[in-house]
């Protein structure tokens, strides 16, 4: 049987980079950067909600976007 080490689970929802909707999961006790598409800007407007937190947000990215530990992310392009 084989082990597989699933740490941070990222997929992409809609096909265009325009309308992309992004999803992930981060399995681990560790904070990561969310892996995202190529060809994503890195000042680009998204909105993100993060299961640990009550409200979504919208802002401009300076940087990666970072996926906190056992949550699950929802990242909307602008």
């Amino acid at each position: 049987m084989a082990y597989v080490d699933l740490k941070l689970i990222r997929a992409r929802l809609t096909s265009r980079l325009e309308d992309s909707e992004l999803i992930a999961y981060n399995l681990s006790f560790d904070v990561h950067e969310m892996p995202l598409p190529f060809g994503f800007m890195s000042s680009t407007k998204v909105t993100m909600w993060q299961s640990d937190a009550p409200k979504k947000r919208s802002f401009v990215t300076n940087s990666p976007l970072i996926i906190h530990p056992y949550t699950v992310a929802l990242v909307i392009v602008e």
